[in-house]
């Protein structure tokens, strides 16, 4: 299960009103998490914000992977 309550996640699908199918954006981590958890974000503003920061944050994972990879670390 991915929910918790610091854990943002792209809902993939949804069970009526009972459980949703996401991707954990942190680690790409995929699994159900209870529905009445999810918050749709309608506003086309913010969600273009939240692309960018998650492109943001995934160019910053990678930058690190690949420079511990380098060092040996």
């Amino acid at each position: 299960m991915l929910a918790s309550l610091s854990s943002v996640s792209s809902a993939v699908t949804s069970l009526v009103s009972e459980s949703s199918l996401g991707v954990r954006l942190s680690d790409g981590q995929r699994g159900w998490f209870p529905a009445e958890n999810v918050i749709e974000i309608t506003n086309e503003h913010v969600r273009r914000r939240n692309l960018r920061e998650r492109y943001r944050v995934m160019q910053a994972a990678s930058n690190f992977t690949n420079t511990r990879s380098r060092t040996g670390n």
